[in-house]
């Protein structure tokens, strides 16, 4: 394990300052999370709904708050059927895209099934957008609502609390994420998003993936020593959906989640490298 957390963390380095074509598929540079995509030109269509409705799908030890059911107009819009019970209502107000940002995209629908050697993300996953570009930031709002990063975690980040500011200008700079690609998990004590494999678009079309805008305009512009210093890719570790995790080991805590959190078995590294200044 620790020879491949070294290798894991020399790939990492090497993914920001190579073209993705320089990256040769390995068991640990697989895209686990799915291909990143820069969908700015299209970011409109990758606009979440103000309102919508997931049904959460495994056990996890905390409260998922009221529940609804399909008859609700934002359930229904998010394509549930009136008899469908146990929903929540997400109600989060993602901001546009802002000026001088890039909306990336995993694309959790091509994730593939685990090979022989090769394991992908089948459930919780923690993943952070990389650079050697220090300038690059990501508002802590500025996401998709199925992912969730530190700032966003009303129970350790309380609206108004002592640590929010110091959380989000951490935050800003950090760009790492919680999330889920294949089960639904809302925590109502953690605050209003969640973790998920998709979320609903305001055109009423459900998105399979999720997505950070990073801003990259700054004073600096881009690095002018080598360019792809100022290229981004992601790396990840999760949980691959095998029955090497504690999670999987338990009729009651089978595909569970603690508070976002779980067991992880596997790393990996997207291979493709976006330059936001070709």
């Amino acid at each position: 394990m620790r020879r491949a957390l070294l290798t894991f963390a020399a790939l990492t380095l090497a993914s920001s300052i190579a073209s993705a074509h320089d990256l040769p598929r390995t068991p640990i540079t697989q895209s686990p999370m799915g291909p990143l995509i820069d969908v700015t030109g299209a970011w409109t269509d990758y606009q979440p709904a103000d309102a919508f409705c997931v049904k959460p799908d495994v056990y996890q030890l905390t409260g998922i708050g009221p529940t609804v059911t399909g008859a609700d107009p934002d359930c229904a819009f998010s394509g549930f059927a009136p008899g469908d019970s146990g929903l929540v209502k997400i109600e989060v107000q993602t901001p546009p895209l802002c000026n001088g940002c890039r909306r990336l995209f995993m694309d959790y629908a091509k994730i593939p099934a685990n090979e022989p050697g090769v394991r992908y993300a089948h459930g919780h996953a923690y993943f952070h957008y990389g650079s050697f570009n220090p300038t690059y930031t990501v508002e802590p709002i500025a996401h998709s609502p199925n992912v969730k990063n530190f700032s966003n975690d009303k129970l350790v980040v309380p609206e108004g609390s002592p640590q929010e500011p110091l959380v989000w200008a951490f935050d800003l700079h950090n760009r790492t994420y919680t999330g889920n690609t294949t089960h639904v998990v809302h925590s109502e004590i953690q605050g209003p998003y969640y973790t998920g494999p998709w979320y609903m678009n305001d055109q009423g079309e459900r998105i399979t993936g999720a997505y950070l805008d990073i801003n990259v305009a700054n004073d600096l512009g881009p690095l002018a020593l080598d360019h792809r210093l100022n290229e981004i890719a992601y790396f990840a570790a999760f949980h691959s959906g095998e029955t090497t995790c504690p999670d999987e080991l338990s009729d009651t805590y089978a595909d569970g989640d603690g508070f976002y959190g779980g067991c992880i078995d596997a790393i990996g590294i997207g291979r493709e490298v976006i330059d936001p200044f070709a």
